[in-house]
């Protein structure tokens, strides 16, 4: 398999890449096609993770409306990033007043976790390995 990634559809292409990029410090581009259609790319580790509006997704894919409420997204998934800089981002999380699900700890695996969620309630598992 050449190509990987996995699509999102967020409420506010505006307030992710804000997240994602000034909150966790993730590079992240936006990407505007034909004029009408733009979505987010994050690359990282050889994977990708694409934000699209619901509102431009509605369009495209009437079907999935009525599977949307406003519960969880992304129920029983979590986006787990492995960084390099896990108190630094944490540092971030706090300045921006992110609610913390799980603060820092060390796990028995060999990793230190935070958990959060972003802001269209998908669930992030930040790591690191512990030296």
């Amino acid at each position: 398999m050449e190509y990987s990634s996995l699509q999102f559809t967020v409420k506010d292409l505006d307030r992710t890449y804000q997240f994602y990029r000034n909150v966790l410090g993730f590079y992240i581009e936006r990407v505007l096609e034909e004029e009408s259609f733009d979505y987010l790319l994050l690359k990282k580790d050889g994977y990708e993770l694409i934000f699209e509006s619901e509102e431009a997704v509605r369009k495209l894919h009437p079907k999935l409306s009525d599977k949307w409420g406003d519960g969880v997204r992304g129920c029983g998934v979590a986006l787990n990033f492995v960084v390099c800089n896990l108190y630094e981002i944490y540092g971030r999380l706090r300045a921006h007043n992110i609610t913390i699900l799980y603060d820092i700890a060390e796990k028995h695996y060999g990793m230190r976790e935070v958990w959060l969620f972003d802001p269209d309630n998908y669930l992030i598992v930040l790591s690191e390995q512990v030296k």
